[in-house]
């Protein structure tokens, strides 16, 4: 951040990267789906900062921070920056419905959220002011949670599990988390606080299971 005003545009695609974390968790793997809301969140950063660092640019400064808004005296780059990336996110709706993850539903509300966001960037390039910067910013703050609940809305199931691969594939999951558990539990457990000490003796390491409610476990065959 203090080298370059590119750290904006790195820092997004470090922002970028949460949905396809949460993805790839709920998932297991990451899909061309994926991509509509990596895609998503990394545009929609790009408004919203840009008006944060113009409302923000003596803040900015003060701190030795490297911004596009610090070099740019009239505002309107700043806000060419935001009003292209909010036209970028018109069209997002349509890939979410060719990958599969929405209805045609969300194409529209989409188109409609991002528009009002691309409306509010517009009145900032006319007239770069705190003022317009401060409704850019506003307008990212609800378009993002709107679209978010959009999408929940009119998701498309993941219907290409049968109910039985969809049972089997929970109970095998559960069925290893009881496993280590038990693993777990069968473990010898006995306390070293320093490493320094002579190791416990047998008797010691079957008093400290016993108070823990542990059975000793039975001699190996011979």
């Amino acid at each position: 951040k203090t080298v370059s005003i590119v750290n904006t545009w790195v820092g997004a695609v470090v922002g970028a990267v949460p949905p396809l974390m949460g993805w790839a968790a709920a998932s297991g793997t990451l899909t061309p789906g994926a991509a509509a809301l990596g895609t998503m969140l990394y545009w929609w950063q790009m408004p919203h900062f840009m008006a944060l660092a113009w409302m923000c640019k003596a803040d900015y400064g003060a701190g030795g921070y490297r911004m596009l808004s610090l070099i740019d005296a009239t505002g309107r780059r700043t806000a060419a920056c935001a009003l292209r990336n909010c036209v970028y996110l018109m069209p997002l709706g349509i890939l979410a419905v060719c990958l599969g993850v929405t209805t045609d539903a969300f194409a529209f509300e989409n188109a409609l959220l991002s528009g009002g966001m691309a409306a509010t960037a517009t009145v900032f390039y006319q007239s770069p002011s705190q003022a317009t910067a401060r409704m850019l910013f506003r307008a990212s703050l609800l378009h993002l949670p709107l679209i978010m609940v959009a999408m929940m809305l009119h998701r498309v199931p993941n219907c290409n599990l049968s109910a039985s691969d969809l049972e089997q594939r929970l109970r095998d999951r559960f069925v290893k988390k009881d496993e280590a558990e038990r693993d777990e539990l069968s473990m010898p457990a006995f306390p070293v606080p320093f490493p320094f000490l002579p190791l416990p003796t047998g008797s010691s390491v079957s008093q400290f299971n016993n108070r823990r409610g542990m059975q000793p476990s039975a001699p190996p065959p011979t």
